[in-house]
């Protein structure tokens, strides 16, 4: 999702948009196939693959308002659509998930955490 953050120009958004959708896609296979048509992977509850995967709404929100760009989009994914808004409406999750009103997402671009971000430091 940095790739998208970071692009500048429409080919490059275009191009990386595209990497992520093929992560994205197979998981919404994944979810047709394990959800069986119920509201969560797992079925009627929210299990543990469903955890695992909400942990990432909040940085694909937060990617989603910086570009402008919808990753999970009701035509294109309407599986997973679907899922992220029924995780993000559970009352026990709501408040462990990003509050995107709140936040002052230009302040959060990537550029503004150079010395976090590099190759130098993680590797």
């Amino acid at each position: 999702m940095r790739g998208l953050q970071n692009a500048e120009g429409e080919e490059a958004k275009a191009a990386a948009l595209e990497q992520i959708m093929e992560v994205i896609m197979p998981l919404e296979d994944a979810f047709a196939k394990c959800g069986k048509g119920k509201d969560f992977f797992g079925g009627d509850t929210i299990g543990y693959l469903d955890i695992a995967l909400g942990s990432f709404l909040g940085w694909l929100r937060v990617t989603e308002k910086l570009t402008n760009i919808k990753i999970l989009d009701e035509s294109k994914t309407p599986g997973l659509f679907g899922w992220a808004h029924r995780f993000g409406s559970n009352a026990g999750k709501q408040r462990s998930l990003w509050n995107l009103s709140r936040c002052q997402l230009p302040e959060l671009k990537p550029s503004n955490f150079p010395i976090a971000l590099s190759n130098s430091v993680v590797n």
